[in-house]
């Protein structure tokens, strides 16, 4: 289940699901005893196209692939710190946010898992859309899609 709070980090609206530490030992590697920089990203990737995307764009489950396709175009990521989860002893947030929506051709994705107050981990994606035209996909604006539109400026405190 998602909540929709001021994160820790920044002024954007942001959307966040609770990690626990059972969740985050599905992404370990068996005999390592933390996780490792690239489980962060595909915790990171997991969340946003399992939860987070069909929890808030409509239809999107549906769609993504079919009339449209998202994808990352570019990627940063910050850590602060090893996890790991055999001695986690509370649960993480990893939280979503839309920062700014200054360009037409694609749009950041700000992404943070934190523990209690602590940042451990920080992810900006700058994603881009396609869109099928006749019978093949065209990079396009996100204000072309509807339902990436909408959400896209609902979550946008700065538009």
């Amino acid at each position: 289940m998602f909540q929709i709070s001021k994160p820790i980090t920044a002024a954007a609206p942001e959307i966040t699901y609770r990690l626990t530490p059972g969740v985050l030992k599905t992404f370990a590697d068996p005999g390592k005893g933390f996780l490792t920089f690239d489980q962060f990203v595909t915790i990171v990737q997991w969340y946003r196209d399992t939860h987070y995307a069909p929890d808030h764009v409509e239809g999107f489950a549906d769609a993504v692939g079919r009339d449209y396709m998202v994808w990352t175009r570019s990627a940063t990521s910050s850590y602060f710190r090893h996890v790991f989860p055999d001695a986690l002893t509370s649960d993480f947030t990893i939280g979503f946010s839309i920062p700014s929506l200054d360009s037409r051709a694609w749009f950041p994705l700000e992404v943070r898992m934190y523990d209690g107050q602590e940042l451990v981990f920080q992810h900006v994606q700058k994603l881009v859309m396609e869109r099928k035209v006749k019978d093949r996909f065209v990079l396009s604006s996100w204000q072309k899609v509807p339902p990436i539109r909408e959400f896209l400026l609902s979550q946008c405190p700065f538009v």
